[in-house]
């Protein structure tokens, strides 16, 4: 009776053994992609898929059971129960694969990809999965900015490219560039859509015909530029036009004045309308080549101004 014991209790511990040691072995070799137990074919996977608890090639496990018990039948069970233990804490950590931090991609955008001489650009970042951003132009060998989403100044005309290096959280990085065209302010064309055919009293500008209209173009007190005259114009010949000589408004912002006359070669000319321009920003209806307008209003007179940058 005490043999058959004996020999149930032996049939039983290679029985819990041999499952373990199954077990055991397929975690292991499902953790680290092992397609087999052969060392040739195991090697040929990738560390990153294998279990953090492990470090070398899938030879190692090929018979885990050695790890932890022997399949003599006088193992004791106290061994066995010790092996349930591991094996508990290996199956916690089985199948899970190291955290590796997402690339970053670097990315941003320019209001414009012109801009003038003086304004600032404020370049917006949209980057993805970064943690530190590097800013640098090509008028400048050294850092330009830190920031995620700075701002630039360029103090002379050019073609500029800014690049955007964003790194991720293990330090890796990638980068982005971009094209900013830089210039000057230039006046492209007077336009007037509309204007008073009578003066403040009421009369006509000229009684016998429509009035003779030019304009001057001053900074200060000095005369810049001057339209050609359009004779006896009439409400029909609106809106009329006149292409400038493209003239640089970005050097001075302050002290401009648009004046419109009435020509009489006996009287001297008559003042229609005098308007002071803001030049303090460039125009915020501008397009991708630089090309915006300004439009002025007062009284019966509409005149828009068209702007380039160059």
């Amino acid at each position: 009776m005490k043999g058959q014991r004996a020999g149930l209790r032996r049939r039983v511990s290679m029985t819990v053994r041999s499952f373990l040691a199954f077990f055991l072995q397929t975690c292991l070799a499902t953790a680290s992609g092992c397609a087999s137990h052969s060392p040739a074919a195991a090697d040929d996977q990738p560390d990153l898929v294998r279990p953090k608890f492990y470090r070398g090639s899938c030879a190692g496990y090929t018979t885990p059971q050695h790890l932890f018990f022997s399949l003599s039948p006088s193992f004791p069970m106290s061994n066995i129960l010790r092996s349930f233990f591991l094996l508990t804490l290996l199956l916690a950590g089985c199948g899970q694969k190291e955290t590796v931090a997402p690339a970053a991609t670097a990315s941003f955008t320019l209001p414009l990809p012109v801009a003038e001489v003086g304004e600032v650009v404020t370049l917006t970042n949209t980057s993805q999965h970064a943690t530190r951003y590097e800013w640098r132009s090509s008028d400048s060998a050294t850092l330009v900015n830190t920031a995620t989403s700075p701002t630039l100044t360029f103090t002379q005309p050019g073609t500029y490219s800014i690049t955007l290096t964003a790194f991720n959280a293990a330090g890796q990085s990638t980068s982005a560039t971009q094209t900013l065209k830089v210039g000057r302010r230039y006046l492209k064309e007077v336009r007037v859509n509309n204007l008073s055919f009578t003066n403040a009293a009421g009369s006509p500008w000229d009684g016998n015909s429509g009035p003779d209209v030019k304009w001057t173009l001053a900074y200060q007190t000095t005369r810049k530029a001057t339209g050609a005259t359009v004779a006896d114009m009439t409400q029909a010949m609106l809106p009329l036009s006149w292409n400038t000589v493209p003239l640089n408004l970005e050097t001075a912002h302050a002290g401009w004045t648009l004046t419109f006359w009435e020509t009489n070669n006996l009287l001297g000319d008559d003042q229609m309308l005098n308007l002071t321009l803001d030049e303090s920003v460039p125009p915020t209806n501008r397009d991708a080549a630089g090309t915006g307008t300004k439009s002025y209003t007062d009284k019966a007179w509409n005149v828009v101004l068209t702007y380039e940058t160059r």
